[in-house]
């Protein structure tokens, strides 16, 4: 059921224009669930976010940016920690307003599903 509704919940982001995968890693790096357009090795790079999410675990909530090398099957990541886990989205389009509230409905879910107390 858990895998269920974060594939469902993966699966919308990646159906908004400009995405191209979501994934939501844990905090050693192994991917938890992930969905996507293109072939993007989720292992490699959840092994990368294993090590930039034990270095930022202190740092502010919100979503971060981060621009990816050129190769890369997308132009940027966007990465926000929830319920302990990392997500990523990866995409080809970000504005400068993208925000925490443009997600919020479905990060709210995976909440619910990592953190079954968690309040609705």
């Amino acid at each position: 059921m858990m895998h269920k509704v974060l594939n469902e919940v993966l699966s919308g982001f990646i159906a908004r224009d400009g995405m191209v995968a979501a994934a939501l890693f844990g905090t050693d790096g192994l991917v938890i669930e992930s969905a996507s357009h293109k072939d993007i090795d989720m292992d490699r790079i959840g092994a990368l976010f294993g090590i930039y999410f034990a270095n930022t675990a202190n740092q502010s909530q919100g979503i971060r940016i981060i621009p990816l090398p050129k190769q890369e099957q997308a132009n940027y990541v966007l990465l926000a920690t929830v319920s302990g886990a990392l997500l990523a989205l990866f995409t080809n389009n970000v504005s400068g307003e993208t925000t925490a509230q443009e997600f919020e409905q479905d990060i709210r879910k995976i909440e619910r599903v990592l953190s079954p107390d968690t309040p609705s």
